[in-house]
């Protein structure tokens, strides 16, 4: 005898609804790892991205990929993600590798939402090392390099990368943030171990190996000798660029009074809308001249320049982060390997070298509410500052590009 049984129409609903989602599952989806995306080669041989739901090419733009999560780490990967979505820049999100993605990536995610504006690493924003110095897969897209830019710390402490409690940005102007002593400054801790290396050489093997156009490293007078060897093992493939903290006059003199970098407590950016840049304070970027400890040098020129660096001797950690990132954006990546890396020092004074001038100017906050907003929005932005010059200030790395962001047809 047939059943009377009749299910509820939501249950019915239901069951239909689950089995067409299940019949066009394809099976090649039935495993699917954390990534979202995975590289794969059609006959071209160029490189595209399929993803899940669709497929389309990765496109032209290179990749900035921020080693580590110090405060300058993290300060430089959000000025990239804002870079990446202004007009010329012609980059894509950043990436930041981390040893521990849960520590380190909370960290990163957390200084995000409170120094620009609630801004977050994004879906394939964080990969662990691990995973990059793995053979290629499909399945981490991410580790796949190739002709992207890599930006390594080789000044900040290991410390600087534990998730620390901070009061600034949106939770400390609200109150809820826990308070904190003011941060000392940034330095890489010396361990007593001479064979050490003040910057990962797996990280930059790798990204020799796998063709990455340039590597960009910040380091000091204790770092400087070790990470200028090791790039210099690389050189044939893969140009360099080292900043280093400091005056550049001698290598014995130009560090007795050497600059520091520390984080500006309760920093936040309106993630502004050009590469014009925010700067707390004037710098000077000048090209490292090495001299050898028994070459005759201008003593009273050093003498100058130390009694200068002493009286200025530490940098806003947010000045520095803005200042590599217009090097990396707006100067020549090519650098024969003969001439890598190429060496600059950034201390703190006028912006153009120049003491009838502090090298900055102020301005309007081109944030998007001064753009979409009226003059009450224009008031309540306030004024930063910014350097009056880049091509000037940069002028001793060549040329410099002195329109980047900038559209002609508005």
């Amino acid at each position: 005898m047939a059943s009377n049984l009749k299910l509820p129409a939501w249950k019915v609903a239901l069951l239909m609804y689950l089995s067409l989602q299940i019949l066009a599952l394809p099976a090649a989806n039935a495993f699917v790892t954390h990534s979202r995306t995975r590289r794969v080669h059609l006959n071209d041989d160029k490189p595209r991205t399929a993803t899940v739901m669709d497929m389309s090419a990765r496109g032209t733009k290179t990749r900035p990929i921020v080693v580590g999560t110090s405060d300058y780490s993290n300060i430089l990967f959000g000025k990239l993600q804002r870079a990446a979505a202004i007009f010329g820049t012609n980059i894509g999100p950043p990436i930041s590798i981390v040893s521990d993605e849960l520590s380190e990536g909370k960290k990163l995610n957390k200084f995000l939402w409170n120094s620009f504006c609630m801004a977050d690493s994004g879906p394939d924003g964080i990969l662990e090392e691990e995973d990059l110095l793995r053979p290629l897969s499909p399945w981490i897209p991410q580790a796949d390099i190739r002709g992207d830019l890599i930006f390594v710390d080789a000044v900040s402490s290991l410390e600087d990368s534990k998730e620390t409690s901070e009061s600034g940005g949106l939770f400390g102007f609200f109150g809820m943030g826990k308070k904190k002593e003011s941060s000392p400054p940034s330095k890489r801790e010396d361990k007593g171990d001479a064979d050490a290396n003040p910057i990962n050489e797996k990280i930059i093997a790798c990204a020799a190996e796998r063709g990455c156009d340039h590597v960009f490293v910040l380091v000091d007078e204790s770092s400087l000798q070790a990470c200028k060897e090791i790039l210099r093992k690389y050189s044939d493939n893969l140009p360099s660029t080292i900043m280093c903290l400091g005056s550049p006059q001698t290598k014995t003199s130009a560090f007795k009074s050497s600059t520091s970098m520390h984080p500006t407590k309760g920093w936040q950016s309106s993630r502004p809308q050009d590469m014009e840049g925010e700067m707390i304070g004037p710098v000077t970027i000048s090209k490292m001249i090495e001299v050898d400890e028994n070459d005759n040098i201008d003593d009273q020129k050093a003498s100058k320049s130390i009694e200068k660096t002493a009286k200025l001797n530490e940098l806003p950690a947010e000045d520095v982060a803005e200042v590599m990132l217009q090097i990396s954006l707006r100067t020549d990546r090519y650098v024969p390997p003969e001439e890598s890396p190429r060496m600059v020092c950034i201390s703190p004074g006028s912006g153009n070298d120049n003491s009838d001038s502090d090298g900055l100017e102020e301005r309007l906050n081109a944030d998007y509410f001064t753009r979409t907003g009226g003059e009450q929005a224009r008031k309540l932005a306030g004024n930063v500052q910014t350097v009056s010059s880049w091509p000037m200030l940069l002028s001793s790395l060549g040329y410099v590009n002195g329109e980047l962001g900038k559209r002609k047809d508005i």
